[in-house]
C-alpha cells in the first residue's frame, strides 16, 4: 500500500489512517448485474468504499490499526453487504477482507505506543502474579495463625474446665476438715518443690496453738562420683 495513493479514511478520534480494503463476491443476478448498471464493478467498488468510510468513522484509531482490526473487518462487511442488497447489484459477498496502517509520518510514534503498551501489559502480569504470591501467603499465614489461635483457645479452656473441675472435688473435702485438707496441700507442695530434700518432716501445729514446725533433712555430702577403673 502506497499511503500517497491510497488515500485514507478518518476515525471516529479525528485522527487518519490508510485502510485498503478487498471484496470477494459472487454473481447471483446475472441479468441484474450486467444491465442495470453502466458499470457493475465500479459500483460494487463504489459500495466497498462507501462502506470501508462509514466503518472508520465509528472506530478509533488504535482499534482500527491494533486493539480490533477482526472487529473493523467484520463490520466493513457487514456494511458493505447491506449496502449491497440496498442497490441490488446482484452480487453475494463471499469474503471481505482489510489492511489498515498508520500514516508514513507517524508510523514510528505508533510503533512507540505499541512498545508501550506490550511493556504495560508485561509489567501489569507481572504485577498481578506478585499480587497473587503476596495473597495467597498473607492468606495462608493468617489462616494460620487462626488455627493456631484455636488450638490455643480449646487447650486453654480444656485446662481452665480441668482446674474446676478439680477444685469442684477438692471443695468437699476442705469443707469437712479445712486444717487437714491444708496440711496435706502444703505437704505435697512441698515435696514438689523440695525435690532434693532427703527426709521431709511436718510437726503439725499442737492443740496449745504453737507455731507450725517444719524440719528438713538436706543430704550432708554430694554423692562422689563414680570412676571407671582404668583398664
Amino acid at each position: 500500500m502506497n499511503p500517497a495513493a491510497d488515500g485514507y479514511v478518518l476515525t471516529a478520534d479525528d485522527n487518519i489512517a490508510h485502510a485498503e480494503a478487498t471484496l470477494a463476491y459472487r454473481i447471483s443476478d446475472p441479468v441484474g448485474y450486467t444491465f442495470n448498471f453502466v458499470n457493475a464493478s465500479n459500483a460494487v467498488q463504489s459500495a466497498l468504499d462507501d462502506a470501508l468510510l462509514f466503518t472508520a468513522a465509528h472506530y478509533k484509531v488504535d482499534d482500527i490499526l491494533r486493539r480490533d482490526r477482526l472487529g473493523f473487518r467484520e463490520a466493513v462487511r457487514k456494511r458493505v453487504t447491506e449496502l449491497v442488497e440496498q442497490r441490488n447489484l446482484g452480487i453475494i459477498v463471499e469474503q471481505c477482507t482489510v489492511d489498515s496502517i498508520p500514516p508514513r509520518q507517524l508510523r514510528d510514534a505508533f510503533n512507540e505506543v505499541l512498545k508501550a503498551e506490550v511493556n504495560r501489559n508485561i509489567a501489569l502480569n507481572d504485577a498481578r502474579t506478585i499480587a497473587n504470591q503476596v495473597t495467597n501467603k498473607a492468606s495462608a499465614d493468617a489462616q494460620g495463625r487462626v488455627n493456631l489461635a484455636e488450638s490455643e483457645r480449646v487447650q486453654l479452656v480444656n485446662e481452665i474446665s480441668g482446674r474446676a473441675k478439680q477444685f469442684s472435688d477438692l471443695l468437699p473435702k476442705y469443707r469437712d476438715n479445712p486444717q487437714l485438707f491444708v496440711q496435706q496441700r502444703l505437704t505435697e507442695t512441698l515435696g514438689r518443690v523440695l525435690t532434693n530434700v532427703q527426709d521431709k518432716i511436718l510437726v503439725p501445729e499442737s492443740a496449745d496453738g504453737q507455731t507450725l514446725e517444719l524440719r528438713y533433712l538436706f543430704n550432708r555430702e554430694l554423692p562422689k562420683p563414680t570412676t571407671e577403673t582404668p583398664k
